[in-house]
């Protein structure tokens, strides 16, 4: 849906006044963003609002995709390569049709392409573009992640230490890591040696979360691999080292910066990590509570003096406020 279309919607429904939609027009034209992403930054309307007018208008229902977990089944069905390439997620297997949610439910490339791999008649929901994104990342990155240890921790020892050995597997472990962080939108891998496991925990919006341990023996070399990468000294483990680096994940640039620390159980390792695309991205996305808080904010920082305190703890936003 164009944003002309979108606008003669939205005047006709009731939803939003002529100014309203007049001020968020002026900001698409400021932000070159869309009009729907714009309605929502600016809190004119709520994302399930927008979204379920639209979804009306052209003859589809909407699906919020916060709570929505298909079983293992359905995630065989339509796997995630397939799930990306189309921005479709996978919602449910109902009397042999399979139900999915699109951000463009009216793209037929898109939709053959669902059709002849999964072999299943289609209902089709319409969702946000983000919404679609989030749950491909939620649904299969935990998955993949958890499959590979799996895989691993069901070989014989001996096959365990040969794979070790060779390094292939502790590599491809790292990378996961590394790669469902940035998809999770992580600020922080956290790898945490403990008396009998390694806890492995992602620092997501402030909240510690932990994923799958790997096994107890693969833990010195993976944070050998993670100190190689950051060139530190992989041969001192009884003082604390400070590194960085790059990796790539999904076509972005990921910067880390490395630190370690000695304990009674080995070495203790933190990762930051800063998306150098996601930190631009516009103060209407900052999360003030209200548009003229935003004009507000900006009219201070186009004074030619003055100063403004960018304070809070880890993680809060302060990097991404400052960009």
């Amino acid at each position: 849906m164009t944003d002309k279309e979108l606008e003669e919607l939205l005047l006709n429904s009731g939803l939003l006044k002529k100014e309203e939609i007049d001020k968020a027009i002026e900001e698409t034209k400021k932000l070159k963003r869309p009009l729907e992403k714009v309605l929502v930054d600016m809190r004119l309307l709520s994302r399930i609002a927008l979204y379920e007018t639209i979804a009306k208008q052209i003859g589809y229902n909407y699906i919020n995709l916060d709570n929505v977990k298909p079983e293992e089944d359905i995630i065989k069905v339509m796997p995630e390569e397939l799930a990306r390439q189309t921005q479709a997620v996978p919602v449910m297997i109902e009397n042999n049709v399979l139900h999915i949610a699109m951000g463009e439910p009216t793209n037929l490339y898109s939709i053959d392409q669902v059709q002849a791999y999964t072999g299943y008649p289609l209902e089709i929901y319409l969702s946000s573009p983000q919404e679609v994104e989030e749950a491909i990342n939620r649904i299969y990155t935990q998955k993949d992640i958890t499959k590979d240890l799996m895989a691993d921790l069901s070989k014989s020892p001996e096959e365990s230490q040969q794979s070790l050995s060779a390094g292939s597997s502790i590599i491809k472990l790292v990378d996961l890591i590394i790669a469902q962080a940035a998809r999770e939108r992580a600020s922080d891998i956290h790898i945490e040696p403990e008396q009998e496991m390694t806890r492995i925990r992602f620092r997501i919006d402030g909240i510690l979360q932990e994923i799958p341990s790997p096994p107890k023996q693969w833990e010195s070399a993976i944070i050998s691999r993670i100190k190689v990468l950051a060139a530190m000294d992989i041969a001192e483990s009884r003082v604390p080292q400070d590194g960085h680096f790059q990796a790539k994940s999904d076509n972005k640039i990921i910067d880390f910066r490395v630190s370690t620390i000695p304990t009674i159980f080995g070495e203790n390792l933190v990762m930051r990590l800063l998306d150098t695309s996601s930190v631009l991205i516009g103060l209407e996305r900052l999360g003030f509570s209200t548009y003229e808080e935003l004009k507000r904010y900006e009219s201070l920082i186009s004074r030619p003096y003055g100063i403004i305190l960018s304070t809070g703890p880890t993680g809060c936003g302060k990097t991404t406020t400052l960009y």
